[in-house]
């Protein structure tokens, strides 16, 4: 009847419920066969509206807000430090939403990734560095794991994805070059008085939002309730982020909605048809569409994961096994747990408070969002977020936040806008003169930086003029993409995966014709003593477009081979990316190694053999080489099956018996070399007679010739 579509209607709505003894069931009694009871008329009033204007968000850098409008700041300078905090979490279904922060500034934190769980669905969009082995890493990679029909969609608009829960709840989050921009959470009727976390309790009432964890009565320190939400120590194992995609173990406890799926008004009835889920405005996970960019992942793959860490003693003894190159590399998450020094903000640069607030209300008023959405968009408050713009300029000394403020802004607006039914409706006028709904005016206005003023805001995405690109018209083919280098996966395991495949993590990859890959390919050879670097040959192959953030760059079919010399422990190439087939990247090294013999390292370009290593590793085969052995192996199979027929002809040959011509003067033998005799399976007595005659005879010359001889 009432779906949590988190649409505000026009209108409320009247439907009928109808009640019956469907025809093709016998009942106990005679009484009870064929009952229609008259049409129960049900009057929808829909609460879709009471949820406006109550998104929780997290804006950069992070601006909060809880769904009951309670805004606060989540800053390194007030005592929290970096790591995965649950935003949003469900009392009685397994839904979570947490965000990860990082430091980005001397003083402040960053989004850089969101994780979002349904069941044992989960979307995860991890931007944020860390510390592997030693080294540097930065994640880069979108993954999603639809295992149910109760699980989550996923869609992308612009920069924008959209996750919708099975309750109605939808997050939405923007990424930029670095880290992810904005969260927005926006409730469902369903989500009143069930949800805890950053975001608070939903039920109109701010005064209890700062509920920490296991606590009943809410506090006014933000230290004290933001760090009981922080995921670490003995509420580990709710982590949303962990390499593996493991969870903790799934409970339901919510009720379920039926709704018909179509009316039935003819009469007699049949077996009415109706879908119950947690809620009737979600579709099964087998009817959604991968967005671009995101990788998605086996249900069955991470069941056997789990199964298989169960053996082991701790997440420390784990390795991640990635089976295929299309899986973006995902590193454990390291935060640093020790709180910065209290720093007391000062303004700099010359800026102040004054100049600060004008310069961000310049700009608020100059985005092409601003009117309109102040206009039809009430619920949508500006102030929060000029107030925000001011305190980043406070705590970077400029103005390097102030497009990521304008986006999220009109992303919050361009999100309640979409909920309005009546602004379809309605008509007004746009910038050109043209006569558009509302809604369409709207998308008209939000894409990223205006495009850039190098193309058109059509349906929430630019099209960009001829010699522009990206999702905001603002690359060219004669620039060259920005790769990440410390995302880049430099080691390949060979023993884990096919290495045939590199994905290379970035930004400004343009889908055409010229995005190109450059290889020089190497390779690692062993003395004994110390890893010696043979340079190769350099060649170029076409590379794939998978989003804005990430390319491939796939090996070709055949490479020749090297050299034959057998102390090659580990091969590799420098690899250099282009739009246009001309300006390149800096390449970034890969080496392909087995694990189970070597450590390599991409620094000083060295391996070193494992005491662990079971046998002597073998050289690594190039592509030629594993090319040429394909195609030895059928030849040599074929020889084999020739020289096997021939040795069966000619063991038949030698068995088939030899005819003796006897010459005798006496005798008058037909002329057998001049004719065929006709085929036979049996002798005549003909043949009989004539074959014991030969023998005698034959035996009488052998013997008389014998005494002769002697």
């Amino acid at each position: 009847m009432g779906q949590t579509d988190q649409m505000v209607n026009v209108a409320d709505r009247i439907v009928l419920l109808r009640l019956y003894n469907s025809d093709e069931v016998v009942p106990h009694t005679f009484y009870w066969k064929n009952i229609h009871l008259p049409d129960i008329k049900v009057y929808v009033k829909d609460n879709d509206i009471v949820t406006l204007g109550r998104s929780c968000y997290s804006h950069n850098d992070p601006h909060m807000r809880t769904f009951d409008q309670k805004k606060y700041e989540l800053q390194l300078h007030q005592g929290l430090t970096e790591g995965e905090y649950i935003m949003y979490k469900h009392d009685r279904l397994p839904l979570q939403v947490s965000a990860y922060f990082k430091k980005c500034y001397n003083t402040i934190l960053c989004n850089c990734g969101i994780a979002v769980r349904s069941g044992d669905s989960l979307f995860v969009a991890n931007y944020c560095e860390t510390n592997y082995k030693g080294h540097r890493k930065t994640n880069r990679y979108m993954t999603q794991r639809l295992c149910d029909d109760q699980s989550l969609t996923v869609s992308k608009t612009g920069t924008t994805f959209s996750i919708t829960l099975p309750t109605g709840t939808k997050v939405t989050f923007n990424y930029g070059s670095s880290y992810v921009d904005g969260i927005n959470i926006i409730p469902s009727v369903l989500d009143t008085g069930m949800t805890k976390g950053l975001c608070g309790i939903y039920n109109g009432n701010s005064n209890d939002d700062f509920i920490p964890r296991d606590e009943l009565a809410p506090v006014t320190d933000i230290k004290t309730f933001a760090s009981s939400w922080q995921v670490k120590g003995a509420y580990a194992d709710e982590t949303l982020f962990d390499p593996e995609g493991e969870l903790k173990e799934t409970i339901y406890n919510g009720q379920q909605y039926c709704t018909c799926v179509s009316p039935d008004d003819v009469y007699p009835h049949g077996s009415p048809e109706f879908n119950c889920e947690l809620t009737a405005a979600m579709k099964p996970c087998r009817d959604t569409k991968t967005p671009l960019g995101v990788f998605t992942a086996d249900c069955a793959t991470v069941a056997a994961r789990k199964k298989r860490s169960a053996s082991y003693k701790g997440k420390a003894a784990r390795q991640k096994r990635s089976t295929s190159d299309y899986e973006p590399p995902s590193y454990p998450m390291v935060s640093d747990d020790e709180p910065s020094v209290t720093m007391t903000e000062e303004w700099k640069n010359d800026w102040t408070e004054a100049l600060a607030e004008q310069h961000c209300i310049y700009h608020f008023e100059k985005a092409p969002a601003f009117n309109v959405c102040s206009e039809y968009v009430p619920y949508v408050d500006k102030t929060p977020f000029i107030n925000g713009c001011v305190k980043d300029i406070k705590s970077t000394g400029g103005d390097d936040w102030l497009k990521v403020t304008l986006r999220n802004f009109a992303s919050v607006c361009l999100q309640e806008s979409k909920r309005l039914e009546i602004l379809t409706v309605t008509n007004s006028t746009n910038s050109t003169g043209a006569d558009k709904p509302i809604a369409s005016i709207i998308e008209e206005s939000t894409c990223p930086d205006d495009c850039s003023n190098n193309g058109l805001c059509i349906d929430e995405e630019c099209q960009c003029n001829n010699g522009y690109y990206g999702e905001s018209c603002s690359i060219t083919t004669s620039q060259a993409p920005t790769v990440i280098k410390n995302a880049f996966e430099d080691l390949c395991d060979s023993s884990k995966k096919p290495c045939r495949t590199f994905i290379v993590p970035g930004y400004d990859f343009i889908d055409g014709a010229g995005l190109s890959c450059k290889y020089t390919s190497m390779a690692l050879k062993s003395n004994g003593t110390t890893t010696l670097l043979e340079e190769g040959d350099t060649f170029t192959h076409p590379g794939t477009y998978a989003s804005s953030f990430f390319m491939y760059c796939n090996m070709p079919g055949s490479r020749r081979r090297r050299s034959a010399d057998f102390d090659i422990v580990a091969t590799g190439y420098r690899i250099a990316v282009s739009n246009n087939g001309e300006n390149y990247t800096e390449p970034l090294i890969s080496i392909v190694f087995d694990s189970t013999c070597y450590e390599c390292n991409t620094t000083t370009l060295s391996c070193e053999k494992l005491t662990t290593c079971p046998v002597q590793a073998e050289k690594p085969l190039d592509d030629e080489s594993k090319t040429k052995i394909w195609m030895i192996v059928p030849v040599v199979a074929a020889v084999v099956i020739v020289l096997i027929i021939i040795a069966v002809l000619i063991f038949k040959w030698k068995l088939k018996p030899k005819q003796s011509y006897i010459r005798d003067s006496t005798i008058s033998l037909p002329n057998t070399t001049r004719q065929i005799a006709p085929k036979s399976h049996f002798l005549t007595s003909e043949h009989i007679f004539l074959s014991e005659k030969f023998r005698s005879e034959s035996a009488t010359d052998f013997n008389e010739s014998k005494c002769g001889w002697k």
